[in-house]
């Protein structure tokens, strides 16, 4: 910050205190990691007016505003921190399963009262499957952001922590378990972020392709590493939700899950290479989906 200030020609003092008392202990809000990817970013493009700009925006966060406080479900555009995100994801299209592109608009508020109870249901199923994922979710979800539209399902980043951004569930699916699957889906990315964030895990370079589980497209090792551990603590979950529930799709959507897992493990011990963290992690999804 320091330095920064110096090269912007600006007092930054104020800041620096105010992120020497930050405490911790207390989850930040996706508005602090999205500020910092900009200001990052436009530091990379030695870009002076857009420092400033992400300086501005730390400067702008009160006592607060750096804080998460407690666990929202909202529609997508609720806060001004989700501009800058919802702009990447839509100038990056990908196609559905269907083929449709990303349109990622608004829910009508007559309708999101009725998401936000089945979020409630996935949840409550959830902690009675496992109380243990229910402590991650409630650990690394602060923001659950549902939109209308096609394309994207779900995402997460680093460079927006503590958000999942859902596309609503399209009329034909079970929607407790399409909450109740995505959920666990991205806060498993999130866990996994936090890990990679310490350690590289995969060895194999970036440019070396593979064919996904999840994904038409090839991938590199590190994605289908992404994609495994996901797919692990799934079938991990559906086979302990299964005995909770009687709607049969979650039986139906169980077996895919899991040979979507059988078909991406055998990429990772074919082709992988790992650390040690990385191995440890792996023999972990084995584990957890036997």
């Amino acid at each position: 910050m320091t330095s920064a200030g110096a090269g912007l020609g600006t007092d930054l003092g104020p800041l620096v205190e105010q992120c020497s008392q930050l405490d911790r202990s207390r989850p930040f809000s996706p508005a602090v990691f999205v500020a910092h990817y900009a200001l990052l970013d436009a530091i990379s493009r030695s870009d002076v007016e857009e420092v400033r700009a992400a300086v501005a925006s730390l400067e702008a966060l009160d006592a607060h505003g750096w804080y998460a406080q407690g666990r929202t479900v909202d529609t997508v555009g609720a806060t001004s921190w989700e501009e800058p995100v919802l702009a990447r994801l839509r100038a990056h299209p990908v196609p559905d399963r269907f083929g449709r592109m990303t349109v990622i608009e608004p829910l009508p508020e007559e309708e999101l009262a009725s998401y936000q109870a089945e979020v409630e249901q996935a949840l409550a199923l959830i902690e009675e499957a496992d109380p243990q994922m229910r402590a991650e979710v409630e650990e690394l979800v602060r923001h659950v952001c549902i939109s209308r539209g096609s394309g994207v399902t779900g995402a997460t980043s680093l460079q927006f922590f503590g958000a999942v951004f859902l596309r609503e569930p399209y009329p034909e699916y079970h929607r407790v378990m399409y909450f109740f699957e995505h959920l666990v889906h991205e806060t498993s990315h999130l866990k996994l972020n936090v890990i990679h964030t310490a350690d590289p895990l995969v060895l194999n370079p970036a440019d070396e392709l593979h064919q996904s589980p999840l994904r038409r497209d090839p991938r590199p090792v590190m994605g289908i590493f992404h994609a495994q551990f996901v797919l692990s603590r799934l079938v991990h979950m559906y086979r302990r939700a299964l005995p909770l529930v009687e709607a049969p799709i979650f039986a139906e959507h169980a077996k895919t899950i899991e040979d979507k897992y059988r078909r991406g493990i055998g990429t990772l011990n074919e082709v992988g290479r790992f650390t040690e963290t990385g191995r440890a992690l792996l023999d972990s999804m084995t584990s957890m989906a036997e």
